[in-house]
């Protein structure tokens, strides 16, 4: 099943970044939706010492117990 990945990474001041997790959904509706929840937690003027954020990934073909 095609899916569109939403990828969930973590920002620490001093460490860097790393991809949490890589979620797919069903459709590009569900993806913007869980990635605007996620990034509506980030409200600070300016990056924290410490945040994750979501961004929208690629199209790709996953297995469907994968899939949201």
């Amino acid at each position: 099943m095609y899916a569109r990945t939403v990828v969930v990474t973590e920002y620490e001041r001093g460490w860097g970044s790393r991809v949490l997790d890589t979620l797919y959904f069903s459709n590009d509706e569900k993806a913007i939706r869980y990635r605007n929840e996620v990034n509506a937690k980030n409200t600070a003027p300016v990056a924290p010492d410490w945040y994750i954020a979501a961004e929208l990934g690629d199209v790709v073909n996953a297995p469907d117990e994968l899939v949201r």
